[in-house]
C-alpha cells in the first residue's frame, strides 16, 4: 500500500498518457516540525501540518476526496482535467494519477519480500494503463512553489528535489515568500501557517528523479526562522546570497583558467564543487542568519561583526579549495605553475572588486 501511494505521489512522466503527481514528478514536501524532535512521537509532528477545515466534509464528498471511490477521470481527451474548482481541496492528500490494478487472482504462499513474513495469498503482478487524473491548478499544502516572473500567467510549478540536495541558497523560498532573478516564490501552506511560532524547524524531503528513474533520496532539517522585519532580513541575506554564488561562479571560472591553455572553449564538470561549496560554506552561513534573525537592522556590533566575518570565511574557503585543487604541484613546469598562479591572481582580483562583495561590506557600514 505504501509503495502504491508513493508512485501516486511521486509520479514521474512515463510515457504517452502516464500522468505525473499532483506536484509533479519527485516534488519537494517541508514540513513544520519542532526542533527537539525526539520528545514528540510522529503523529504529533505531523498534527502540527493539518490545516484547520471550516467544517468536515460529508459523505457525499468523499468521493471527490478519494478518487478510488469514483469512476477514474480518465484524461484521453484534452482538457479533461482535474482542479481544486471540480474536486474538493482534501484530495490533495489523495493524489491517484496513475491507473494501476492489482491481480488478486493469480496469488502464491510464500515470504513477503518487503516485511519478511508468511503469507497465504501474496501478490505477483499488476496492471497498468495510461491516462488516469490529470490534475492542474493545485497549490499542494506541503510543498513551496514558484512562479517565472517574465510571465506573469505561468503555472506555479512545485519545488523539485535536485541531484545533491538542498542548500542554503535554496532555504528563504522555504520560508517565507521572495524573488530572485527569475521566479517568485512562496512557502508551502503548512509553513505560512506556522506564522512566528519558535523553536521550529523545516523537515524537507524529496526524490531527486532523472525523467522516470529515482536517482537519489534526499531530507534534510532546517531552521524556521521567525523575524520582526521579514523585509530588511530578506534584504540582507539575499545580498548575501548573491555573493555567494557569485564567488563559486568566481571560483569555476578561477579553476579552469589554471587547469586549461583555452578555458573558454575547456569543458570541466563542477558538480563535486557545486556541491562541496554549499554544504562547506553553510555552518558559516547558519552563524550569519541566525545573528540576522535577531537583529534584521543591524543595530548591533556583534551582528554587523558577524557579516564581515561570515566574507572574510568566505573569501578564505576560496582560495583554500583553489590552492587544494590547482595548485597540486610545485614542481610542474614553469608554464603551467606561470598559468596557475595567474588564474589565483584574476581571482583574488575578481573577488576583491566585485559588486556582490562591496554590497555585502555595505551592510557593515
Amino acid at each position: 500500500a505504501i509503495a502504491l501511494f508513493a508512485i501516486q505521489t511521486n509520479s514521474p512522466a512515463g510515457g504517452a498518457g502516464y500522468r505525473v503527481g499532483m506536484r509533479g514528478g519527485g516534488p519537494l514536501t517541508t514540513l513544520v516540525v519542532p526542533q527537539e524532535e525526539d520528545k514528540y512521537p510522529l503523529w504529533k509532528k505531523l498534527w502540527l501540518n493539518v490545516l484547520p477545515q471550516e467544517e468536515p466534509p460529508n459523505v457525499t464528498q468523499h468521493p471527490l476526496i478519494f478518487p478510488w471511490l469514483a469512476p477514474t477521470k480518465t484524461s484521453e481527451k484534452a482538457g479533461n482535467v482535474v482542479t481544486p474548482d471540480n474536486s474538493h481541496p482534501l484530495q490533495a492528500y489523495w493524489g491517484m494519477p496513475r491507473r494501476i490494478e492489482l491481480d488478486f487472482t493469480h496469488t502464491v504462499a510464500g515470504i513477503c519480500d518487503l516485511c519478511g513474513e508468511h503469507h497465504e495469498s501474496l501478490l505477483l503482478q499488476m496492471r497498468s494503463k495510461n491516462y488516469g487524473v490529470q490534475y492542474d491548478s493545485w497549490l499542494h499544502p506541503f510543498s513551496p512553489y514558484r512562479q517565472a516572473l517574465k510571465d506573469p500567467s505561468a503555472p506555479w510549478l512545485a519545488f523539485k528535489g535536485q541531484p545533491g540536495g538542498l542548500s542554503y541558497k535554496d532555504w528563504l523560498g522555504l520560508m517565507l515568500n521572495r524573488e530572485d532573478k527569475f521566479n517568485k516564490m512562496q512557502p508551502a501552506k503548512v509553513v505560512r501557517a506556522a506564522g512566528q511560532r519558535n523553536n521550529m524547524s523545516l523537515w524537507c524531503f524529496a526524490f531527486d528523479m532523472d525523467n522516470a528513474k529515482a536517482r537519489c533520496w534526499y531530507q534534510h532539517r532546517i531552521p524556521l526562522i521567525s523575524v520582526s522585519h521579514e523585509e530588511q532580513f530578506l534584504a540582507a541575506l539575499n545580498t548575501v546570497l548573491v555573493l555567494a554564488s557569485e564567488a563559486l561562479s568566481l571560483l569555476r571560472n578561477a579553476l579552469k583558467s589554471a587547469k586549461f591553455d583555452c578555458p573558454k572553449e575547456a569543458k570541466m564538470d563542477f558538480s563535486m564543487v557545486d556541491i562541496a561549496f554549499w554544504q562547506e560554506t553553510e555552518p558559516a552561513f547558519r552563524a550569519l542568519q541566525e545573528a540576522l534573525a535577531v537583529d534584521p537592522l543591524r543595530q548591533d556590533t556583534q551582528t554587523r561583526h558577524a557579516v564581515s566575518q561570515w566574507e572574510a570565511e568566505l573569501a578564505h574557503y576560496l582560495f583554500h579549495v583553489f590552492d587544494r585543487d590547482a595548485l597540486t604541484n610545485p614542481d610542474c613546469p614553469d608554464d603551467i605553475l606561470q598559468r596557475q598562479l595567474t588564474a589565483r591572481q584574476d581571482l583574488a582580483s575578481s573577488y576583491r572588486k566585485h559588486k556582490a562583495r562591496k554590497d555585502v561590506l555595505a551592510l557593515v557600514e
